[in-house]
């Protein structure tokens, strides 16, 4: 099925997506839980404080400003966060069995291939692909 929710505000947010499409065109939270096995979930505009994605086989895609830490788990899925902000606003904890990172300039794409990056942030990115592509781009 298809849920399309034109805003919501809350503290926790827990969304487990096995199928189907779930969009939020405003979403305020101070933590974002998304489990998703083959469906795809898209936040158009959001206002997140920590996020934590789990991706199957599916497809996640975050637009907005990301004000705490972000932890992603991708299988062979698809994730991609649009990030007002900088790059320079995280550290980086990078992990790729065989798929794709990419953030900003920064690849991982080697087979078992692991970058950390510390920039003195207060946030930190834990991104770890099994056999998918994770995706982080910035604006502002």
């Amino acid at each position: 099925g298809t849920v399309v929710v034109s805003e919501l505000n809350a503290k926790t947010v827990e969304i487990d997506l096995g199928a189907g499409y779930l969009e939020w065109k405003v979403l305020n939270a101070d933590s974002l839980l998304v489990d998703i096995d083959a469906g795809k979930v898209v936040v158009k505009d959001g206002k997140l404080g920590d996020l934590e994605v789990d991706c199957a086989a599916g497809d996640c895609q975050v637009q907005g400003k990301l004000q705490g830490n972000v932890k992603v788990d991708c299988a062979a899925g698809n994730v991609s966060l649009e990030c007002v902000g900088k790059e320079k606003e995280f550290n980086y904890d990078l992990s790729c069995t065989v798929g794709n990172i990419e953030v900003g300039e920064i690849v991982v794409s080697d087979m078992n291939e692991e970058k950390k990056i510390d920039n003195n942030a207060s946030k930190t990115m834990e991104l770890n692909v099994s056999a998918g592509n994770i995706e982080v781009e910035f604006e502002g």
